[in-house]
């Protein structure tokens, strides 16, 4: 006797239906070998469930190449926008003179001392050079706050100090 036949007449055998997780009576599901041909119920479910599959590798791969495509152009955004901030100060649209700006690079691009040039010093600019809809970072915003707050001085070290 094969073992497909005894466990559909086997009473007292349950299993959980796949659809709706509901315990089923053996004898009512549909049972059969799964090394031989399978009953077209079965192929049938087997062939919706690969197509399901393929289709979701398919996405998956697009959305693979959506994002490996993003993070190249991000990145090499982000170069163009770390060599174009090293001549920032010589391009138009920067509030001062070209002369006047120090370049700091990191967090913010530049620190200008307007007329510095002339030999005198009329304000002290912090700028971060952005271009598109590039926003300032946290850090960014913070030092915005300070300096918008007040919470800017001049501080002169003396290293000798540290040297005692």
């Amino acid at each position: 006797m094969d073992i497909v036949r005894e466990l559909k007449t086997a009473k007292g055998l349950y299993v959980d239906c796949p659809d709706c997780q509901e315990p089923i009576a053996l004898s009512r599901a549909t049972v059969f070998d799964a090394t031989k041909k399978l009953p077209s119920e079965a192929a049938d479910a087997l062939e919706t469930e690969r197509s399901a599959l393929r289709t979701e590798l398919g996405e998956v791969k697009r959305e693979r190449l959506d994002l490996s495509s993003r993070a190249f152009k991000g990145a090499a955004t982000g170069r163009v926008g770390k060599r174009l901030e090293m001549i920032g100060a010589s391009l138009p649209g920067l509030p001062v003179k070209a002369r006047d700006c120090r370049a700091l690079s990191d967090p913010i691009d530049y620190l200008a001392f307007e007329g510095a040039s002339q030999g005198e010093v009329h304000a002290v600019h912090f700028i971060e050079v952005k271009s598109a809809n590039a926003r300032l970072s946290e850090l960014q915003r913070a030092i915005k706050s300070a300096v918008e707050g007040g919470a800017v001085s001049l501080v002169v070290a003396d290293h000798r100090l540290c040297l005692d």
